[in-house]
C-alpha cells in the first residue's frame, strides 16, 4: 500500500505540474486569479488541447518558425540597390569658395550576385526553416507525450486509490 501511495503522490504532483504549466492564471492589477480551465473532470483530448494551446515552449517555437519563414522570404529577394550622393569642392577656399565650383555626383549601385550566391543563400535559409519546423514538431510531440503520461499516471493513481479504499472497506468489514 505504501508504494501505491507514493505512486499516487507522484502522479498527483505530475498532473498538478502539467496543469500549472499548461494553464497559467492571468492576474490583473488588484484582481484575483480565476481558473481558466474546465471546472470538472477532463478527458485526454481536452487535456491535450489545453496543453498544446497554453504551452509556453510551443509559443516560443512558433515564433521561431515565423522568424525562419521570414528569413527564407528575405533570402529569396534580390539585394536592394543603393543610391549615393557626393558633393565635392563645396565651401572651400580661394577659387573653390561657395558653391559655384562644387561637383555633385549621384551613383546607383546594384549588387549582382555571381557564382550561385543567391541560390546558396536561399537554400541555407530554407534548410534552416526546415530544421526549425522539425524542432517545433518535436516540441509539440514532447508536450503531447508529457501530457499523456501525466494523464495516464493520474488515472492509474485514481484507480489505485479507489482500489485501496475498497480494500480498506472490505478489510474493515472482515474485522468487524
Amino acid at each position: 500500500l505504501g508504494k501505491q501511495m507514493r505512486s499516487l503522490a507522484l502522479s498527483f504532483f505530475v498532473v498538478i505540474t502539467v496543469c500549472a504549466v499548461a494553464a497559467p492564471a492571468e492576474v490583473g492589477a488588484g484582481s484575483t486569479a480565476e481558473p481558466t480551465g474546465p471546472a470538472g473532470p477532463i478527458d485526454l483530448p481536452t487535456a491535450l488541447r489545453l496543453a498544446l494551446e497554453r504551452s509556453p515552449a510551443l509559443e516560443a517555437m512558433s515564433a521561431r518558425v515565423g522568424q525562419a519563414a521570414a528569413r527564407s522570404t528575405q533570402a529569396a529577394l534580390i539585394p536592394n540597390p543603393a543610391l549615393r550622393f557626393e558633393l565635392e569642392d563645396f565651401a572651400g577656399s580661394g577659387a573653390f569658395a561657395g558653391a559655384d565650383e562644387a561637383q555633385a555626383t549621384f551613383t546607383i549601385e546594384q549588387p549582382i550576385e555571381l557564382g550561385g550566391k543567391r541560390a546558396a543563400r536561399i537554400q541555407a535559409a530554407n534548410s534552416a526553416a526546415t530544421v526549425v519546423a522539425a524542432d517545433y514538431a518535436s516540441a509539440r510531440r514532447e508536450v503531447v507525450a508529457a501530457t499523456t503520461r501525466a494523464f495516464v499516471g493520474l488515472q492509474h493513481a485514481q484507480s489505485a486509490a479507489t482500489l485501496a479504499d475498497e480494500t480498506l472497506r472490505v478489510a474493515e468489514q472482515l474485522v468487524a
